[in-house]
């Protein structure tokens, strides 16, 4: 298959050769392209050579690039409009983690958007009654359990189990932190799960320390070992995250400045849950380091455009000893591309997490997004 943007050619083909390590990142601009499109190709390439156009042979990987040429295989994708940067990277994902707790009812400080629906962010304590609420309301089935992820007392304030009987006395309500070591059940949540008073009793110390039955309210150990394995059916249990410090603190937070100045690569990922696997947000956030409440936290700590486009691609295919093998555009590489709506250096920075993605190319597998 080739894709064409322009004068630029894009062919995958079964041979394959030696790639070259790492090269620097570029932005080249197409010859012949009508100048509405004006389209920019944000990518790494071999060097800063914008006086040729790329061209790749059809197979799962790249295998040459050099002066445009013309190929008898398969059919040709044109993105005249769009930008083509190297497959973006997440490396630090919890695929079964995700798959739990993206099946709940997601109410969280920031916008969740997963396919096929748009949890909307909730701000404030009555913000997050409210949308815990509307979610009970929302179930059919009075029998089933309603089963909460996202919520985080630094924003959402103190959360108790008589705080969820006024919103439904007769249904278990299970609201997991958003660090995924805490929990809060209802009382019908601690009925149904045989939790009682003479059952935590009967618990070590350390792990009673962690529980407070009255508020239905098990952390860390008193999670882990003692209500986790009886709500088993439906939670799991991976790593915590804690967010939230003063503003003082969080300048300090993600030095990601202080880590480019000293010359050392960096890499950008989600930690998914604990954040949105997108990672033109995580481009977004390395590039404004700009709160929830509009404020930038250590102005001097943010990178460019460029810094924070290796560190989804390249960087962060180097972090997992994969740079030989995925990261830039480049002979010897798999064939994945991510197609952008807009260039990321042609925006504003703040609008870098708003670009749409229009598909990816898996290994030379067009594949847009539905």
């Amino acid at each position: 298959m080739t894709f064409k943007i322009g004068s630029l050619s894009i062919a995958l083909n079964d041979a394959v050769l030696s790639g070259t390590r790492q090269p620097p990142v570029g932005a080249i601009e197409t010859e012949g392209i009508p100048a509405r499109f004006r389209c920019r190709i944000s990518l790494q390439v071999l060097g800063r050579n914008e006086e040729k156009c790329r061209d790749f042979l059809h197979s799962p990987k790249i295998s040459n690039a050099g002066a445009r040429r013309r190929t008898k295989r398969g059919n040709v994708e044109t993105f005249a409009d769009k930008v083509i940067v190297a497959g973006l990277i997440d490396q630090h994902l919890h695929p079964f983690l995700s798959a739990l707790t993206m099946t709940s009812e997601i109410i969280s400080i920031e916008e969740w958007i997963i396919p096929g629906r748009t949890f909307p962010a909730a701000r404030d304590h009555a913000d997050y009654l409210a949308r815990l609420g509307a979610a009970e309301a929302a179930m059919v089935d009075a029998e089933e359990p309603l089963i909460s992820w996202g919520f985080h007392h630094y924003f959402h304030g103190k959360l108790t189990r008589q705080d969820l009987d006024s919103i439904r006395s007769s249904r278990p309500i299970i609201v997991w932190h958003r660090s995924t070591h805490e929990f809060i059940l209802n009382t019908p949540a601690l009925d149904s799960s045989g939790v009682t008073e003479a059952l935590i009793a009967a618990a070590p110390v350390a792990v009673r320390a962690q529980i407070d039955f009255s508020a239905g309210h098990f952390w860390e150990r008193g999670a882990f070992e003692f209500v986790l394995p009886r709500i088993r059916g439906v939670l799991a249990a991976p790593a915590r995250f804690r967010a939230g410090l003063e503003p003082e603190r969080a300048n300090e937070m993600v030095r990601l400045g202080d880590v480019v100045r000293a010359g050392v690569s960096l890499s950008l990922h989600s930690d998914m849950p604990m954040a949105p696997g997108r990672p033109l947000f995580l481009m977004w956030a390395a590039v404004n380091r700009q709160t929830p409440s509009g404020r930038v936290a250590g102005p001097e700590q943010r990178v460019s455009v460029e810094v924070a486009l290796k560190a989804v691609t390249i960087d962060a295919a180097y972090s997992l000893q994969l740079e030989g093998e995925i990261g830039s555009i480049t002979p010897g590489k798999r064939a994945n591309f991510t197609i952008l709506e807009a260039d990321p250096f042609a925006v504003e920075p703040i609008m870098i997490k708003d670009i749409g993605v229009w598909g990816t190319v898996l290994e030379g597998r067009v594949q847009p997004v539905r």
